[in-house]
């Protein structure tokens, strides 16, 4: 038969593994929700062209996140090397340089960008999400 201690330690496993997820699950709902609260009222205070120009906004900042995100905090914690401080700044450098090029691609595409959604007089706000981007390098992984 099985060791009762061994069994109550993989209940307690379990049970963490449960409310673990239970919490980020609050978490991601939370976040959506509160994405959503801010659509409606971007919509309700916004002109439709106004909110039509956030919304092309928006979708830019998500499609440079999404092709910038390599992971690096799943990274850090998923491998037996997390604890390390080189590989954890070797982390930090590689996201650092990523978010730095998708900046950069992004002040660089910011007038072909404004073009194609038919917005060309806001080519600055297109180069000023690239700040954003540039911001993202700078997030700590620990």
């Amino acid at each position: 038969m099985r060791d009762p201690a061994l069994r109550m330690n993989n209940k307690r496993l379990s049970q963490r593994a449960i409310e673990g997820t239970v919490l980020l699950t609050i978490g991601q709902v939370t976040s959506y929700a509160l994405s959503f609260v801010r659509n409606i009222i971007l919509a309700r205070s916004l002109s439709k062209a106004d909110f039509g120009i956030a919304a092309v906004l928006g979708l830019a900042v998500t499609l440079m996140e999404i092709a910038g995100r390599m992971s690096f905090g799943q990274q850090i914690i998923q491998s037996p090397d997390g604890e390390c401080r080189r590989f954890m700044a070797t982390s930090h450098a590689f996201q650092f340089v990523l978010a730095s090029a998708g900046a950069l691609a992004m002040l660089i595409l910011s007038y072909p960008a404004a073009l194609a959604y038919g917005v060309p007089h806001l080519t600055w706000a297109f180069a000023l999400l690239s700040l954003v981007l540039f911001a993202r390098g700078f997030e700590n992984l620990d």
